[in-house]
């Protein structure tokens, strides 16, 4: 695997303690989309960075892609779940582990004292060793 580290992270908490709060700053969701857009647009990269992950993902893609299958069957569309990725000519640098565990972001405020998420809402995407082309 490759280390890559662009700077010492600056969230205060792991997105997921927010989520199930159900505590979000409003800024959040946005923020962790466009991290993830710019990361999807990067042109120049190596595309055998991190090649030794890829055949571990796919085989899990491969797996997602029969559930999905399997769930489109199903008759009651408020019963399917399966989501189709469209595929492209382009190969895209990917996070591949970006959930709610692996982003920090901008501490909740103190409900003690009645404080406010600040205007900024601090995002930060984290543990990168999944990432591949």
């Amino acid at each position: 695997m490759k280390l890559f580290v662009t700077e010492w992270s600056k969230g205060d908490e792991q997105f997921c303690n927010q989520f199930i709060d159900g505590v979000i700053q409003g800024l959040h969701p946005t923020k962790i989309a466009s991290t993830l857009a710019t990361l999807n647009n990067i042109k120049k990269f190596d595309l055998n960075f991190n090649e030794l992950v890829k055949l571990c993902m796919e085989n899990m893609l491969e797996h997602m892609k029969a559930v999905a299958r399997a769930a489109s069957q199903i008759k009651d569309p408020r019963l399917r779940h399966g989501h189709y990725a469209k595929y492209h000519d382009q190969d895209y640098l990917i996070h591949s582990n970006s959930l709610v565990f692996n982003i920090s972001v901008e501490a909740k405020p103190s409900i003690d004292e009645l404080e406010e998420f600040s205007p900024k809402g601090t995002v930060v995407l984290c543990n990168w060793e999944m990432t591949m082309a």
